[in-house]
């Protein structure tokens, strides 16, 4: 279909900002401005869709495409730079989600460089995790034809979709060892616990209990024997309360952790085990508290206030506002996560103390769905 005139007006004008804004930094400009005009010339004049062009100097320009609730389109042209990577720098993944049920999962270094698009998909692609060997990420793949967990291969960029059904497959968590994936699904009608092999294969649920109790969210413990999960089970108000239990990862009786807690966006370890950080809804806004693997010693580390503004995107992603999303660095000396104080949703990161928050990103897309991994070996 041939480009409007509106169209081409809206697409040269997102390029002539960035010339100008680039012209100033010599040959990486023209490298830049190159990679956008390609990226610009492939985007389709119609419809929601997104195009990302690496070029062979480690610079990539995203440029997407969008359609609003009374159908005008929009144009958006991010530029983004692979550059060399650190050696030896852990990895945090999460995902941007560019509206109309579009995300993608990106991964970046610690410190906010080093952005690159990881998955490509329709739908969205959200819950990420690097595997602990550093070659693949787990995710969920939500499209109109339903969800599934996928894992895509770093290097090659090769996708194979684990499970696929009726069901509703969520949030995966690797295995320490890499061999398994806990996971979340209403296979049998109800959200439960559930681990596979990292292949797909040998499919085990692990709890059962009948609506409306619910079990979600699991997390491996660093040695492995415990899973970590959220549950509304044995509570007074299942829409105002989700504790923290802990069971073993083969399967067997779960252990409360804590009572009154409000769990709705994630949870995870400390790498030496002993602790956990959590988030957890206070007076309508999420805080992160981080407290002991035994649930004892509870400390509210972040305060985002009552104004703080309600996310809405439907779809996958629920009605937030404050902290969400928590993962503890490889290191143990950083949380990372992510929170909407101005609005949009960014990538933070802070001490398990609750001093030195730092923003990492400022997209104009919403980030969410956090997670510190190891460094990759793509």
């Amino acid at each position: 279909m041939p480009t409007s005139r509106s169209e081409e007006t809206d697409m040269t004008r997102l390029t002539n900002m960035h010339r100008a804004r680039l012209a100033r930094r010599g040959v990486r400009a023209l490298i830049v401005l190159t990679a956008a005009l390609a990226a610009v010339a492939a985007v389709p004049s119609a419809g929601a869709c997104t195009r990302i062009l690496w070029n062979g100097n480690g610079v990539a320009v995203m440029a997407s495409r969008s359609m609003d609730w009374w159908g005008s389109s929009q144009a958006k042209l991010h530029v983004m730079s692979r550059g060399v990577r650190k050696s030896g720098a852990s990895t945090i993944t999460f995902s941007r989600y560019l509206g109309e049920g579009t995300g993608h999962v990106f991964a970046m270094a610690p410190d906010g460089s080093h952005v690159e698009q990881i998955t490509f998909g329709s739908g969205v692609q959200a819950h990420s995790a690097l595997s602990p060997d550093g070659t693949r990420v787990v995710y969920s793949q939500v499209d109109p034809k339903g969800s599934s967990i996928n894992v895509v291969r770093l290097g090659n960029g090769a996708v194979t979709v684990l499970n696929r059904g009726s069901d509703w497959s969520l949030v995966p968590s690797w295995s320490p060892d890499g061999r398994r994936i806990a996971f979340t699904s209403d296979a049998d009608g109800n959200y439960e616990i559930y681990t596979m092999a990292a292949d797909g294969t040998d499919v085990r649920q692990l709890t059962f209990t009948d609506p409306p109790v619910q079990h979600v969210g699991p997390k491996y413990s660093p040695d492995g024997t415990l899973l970590l999960y959220a549950t509304d089970e044995d509570v007074q108000d299942p829409a105002t309360q989700q504790d923290l239990w802990v069971m073993p990862s083969a399967g067997g009786t779960g252990t409360r952790l804590t009572h009154g807690l409000d769990n709705r966006e994630s949870r995870g370890w400390s790498p030496d085990g002993r602790r956990i950080v959590t988030q957890t809804v206070i007076d309508g806004v999420g805080q992160l508290v981080v407290l002991n693997a035994d649930g004892s010693g509870g400390r509210q580390i972040t305060h985002y206030t009552a104004d703080t503004p309600r996310f809405e995107p439907g779809g996958i992603f629920p009605v937030m506002r404050g902290a969400v999303t928590p993962a503890w660095s490889p290191d143990g000396a950083w949380i990372a996560f992510a929170a909407n104080p101005n609005g949009n949703y960014d990538v933070y990161r802070i001490r398990p103390d609750g001093s030195g928050l730092t923003r990492v990103t400022r997209s104009p897309e919403p980030e969410l769905s956090i997670n510190w991994g190891p460094p990759r070996a793509d």
